[in-house]
C-alpha cells in the first residue's frame, strides 16, 4: 500500500500529503533527462543542458514562475514517463478509494496533459510568489467536485528554502465557507482557476492557517485538493538550484462526462496540454513582444501508437 491509512487522514485534514519515493530513481534520471530534451527540442536548439551560457531569459521556454505549458509539454515522453509509472497509477487510485470513490484499477482514472516546472536557474530571484496563491476550483462548484493534483520530484531533492510547493494547509475544508462569505467573487469567476489577492490571504490567515512550504525529496510527490490554496514559492537562497518538478493529475472515469472525455480524446489526438482541471492552454505562450520559437514537439504517444493503457488514460 501507497496511501497508508496515516497518509489518507493528513490528506482529509490538511488538503495535501507528502508520498515519499513513489518514483524509482531510475524513473527519475530518464522523466528530467526528457525535460532537458523537451527544452532543447522547443527552444529550437538555443538552449544546451550543458551550456549554462545559453540558459538565458531570452532563450528559454518557460515563464518568469517556471511553467512549461505550451510547445506540446502535456503529450511529451517526460510526462508520459511519469504518468504511466504503476507506482503512480496506484497511488491515485488508492487515495480516491480511500475517498470512497472506489476506482480499483489505472483503467479506472482518466488523466489531464499537464505541464511541469522547469524555471531556468536564477530565474526566481524576481518572482513574487505571493501574487501567485491560487485554487484550481470555482468557487460555486460543489463541494465534493474536486479533484487530486500532484506533483512529482524528478530533480534533485529539496530543503525548505528551496524553490518548492507551498500551501494553506486546511484552506480546502473552508471552501464553502469562503465562496458563502464572497458571494459576489464566486457568481463573476469565470472557470476554475482562482488566484487570491493579499485581503483573500487574510481571510485564512484570520482563521488561523498560514502559509507552508512543503519541499520533497528526489522522487517523491506531493498531493494536493483542488480546493487548497496553493502555489509555488521561490528560492530563498541566493543561487537557487534546478527544480524539476511534473504535473499528474488523474480522475476516476465515473466523475467524468461524456462531453469531458471527448475533449480529453481530441486535445490528445491534436497534441494539446491542458491544466489541472482539462482546459487547454494555447500552443504557444503570450510573449508580449518578446522573439519565441514556432516549434512543435511531436508527441510521444499518437492514436497509432498507444497502447491499451494509455488510450484509457486519455478517455477512450
Amino acid at each position: 500500500m501507497i496511501v497508508t491509512p496515516d497518509k489518507l487522514a493528513f490528506f482529509r485534514k490538511h488538503g495535501y500529503v507528502v508520498i515519499d519515493g513513489v518514483l524509482p530513481l531510475f524513473v527519475c534520471a530518464l522523466a528530467l533527462s526528457a525535460c532537458w530534451d523537451f527544452v532543447e527540442a522547443a527552444s529550437g536548439g538555443k538552449v544546451d543542458r550543458s551550456k549554462p551560457e545559453t540558459h538565458t531569459s531570452k532563450n528559454w521556454i518557460g515563464g518568469v514562475h517556471g511553467l512549461v505549458q505550451h510547445f506540446g509539454i502535456g503529450q511529451s515522453k517526460a510526462l508520459w514517463l511519469v504518468r504511466l509509472c504503476p507506482s503512480v497509477l496506484q497511488m491515485f487510485a488508492e487515495l480516491y478509494a480511500g475517498m470512497g470513490l472506489a476506482p480499483t484499477s489505472a483503467a479506472d482514472l482518466v488523466s489531464t496533459f499537464d505541464g511541469m516546472s522547469f524555471p531556468r536557474t536564477g530565474s526566481q530571484k524576481h518572482f513574487d510568489d505571493s501574487k501567485w496563491q491560487h485554487k484550481d476550483q470555482a468557487l460555486l462548484d460543489d463541494e465534493f467536485n474536486f479533484m487530486v493534483q500532484a506533483g512529482f520530484n524528478v530533480g534533485k531533492s529539496q530543503d525548505a528554502e528551496d524553490h518548492v510547493f507551498s500551501c494553506i494547509p486546511g484552506s480546502h475544508a473552508c471552501h464553502k465557507e469562503y465562496a458563502d462569505a464572497n458571494a459576489e467573487l464566486a457568481q463573476k469567476q469565470k472557470g476554475h482557476f482562482l488566484k487570491l489577492t493579499k485581503e483573500q490571504l487574510n481571510w485564512h490567515r484570520e482563521r488561523g492557517m498560514a502559509l507552508k512550504r512543503v519541499p520533497l525529496p528526489r522522487g517523491s510527490g506531493v498531493l494536493w485538493d483542488s480546493r487548497l490554496v496553493h502555489a509555488s514559492s521561490r528560492s530563498l537562497k541566493g543561487e537557487p538550484g534546478q527544480r524539476a518538478q511534473v504535473f499528474v493529475s488523474l480522475t476516476p472515469r465515473c466523475k467524468m462526462t461524456p462531453k469531458q472525455l471527448k475533449k480529453r480524446k481530441q486535445h490528445f489526438e491534436e497534441g494539446r496540454t491542458t491544466g489541472h482541471k482539462g482546459g487547454v492552454f494555447p500552443k504557444r505562450p503570450r510573449t508580449y513582444g518578446r522573439p519565441t520559437t514556432d516549434v512543435a514537439v511531436a508527441p510521444y504517444f499518437t492514436p497509432a501508437n498507444a497502447s491499451d493503457l494509455v488510450k484509457r488514460l486519455v478517455g477512450f
